[in-house]
This record gives C-alpha cells, sequence and structure tokens, in this order.
C-alpha cells in the first residue's frame, strides 16, 4: 500500500525515476505546528 501510494504521489507530481535514486522509498514529513503552545519551548 505504501509503495502504492508513493507512485501515486510521483505520477502527480512527474518525478523520473534516476539511475541514482535510492532502492528504498522515503517520504519525509516535517510537522513544526504545535511547538509554540509549549509554556517553555525547548
Amino acid at each position: 500500500m505504501f509503495i502504492w501510494v508513493v507512485e501515486k504521489v510521483n505520477e502527480a507530481i512527474s518525478v523520473e525515476k534516476s539511475k541514482y535514486a535510492s532502492s528504498s522509498t522515503v517520504i519525509g514529513v516535517l510537522d513544526i505546528y504545535g511547538f509554540e503552545i509549549f509554556a517553555i519551548n525547548r
């Protein structure tokens, strides 16, 4: 299922496969929302 999602996202944004591409499938997500709700931001 994960690989299917990655393939669909790649098709949608027209990412071409490269000979330098990693053999593993990775999606990185950065979620910075919510850090400012702490009383002390550490």
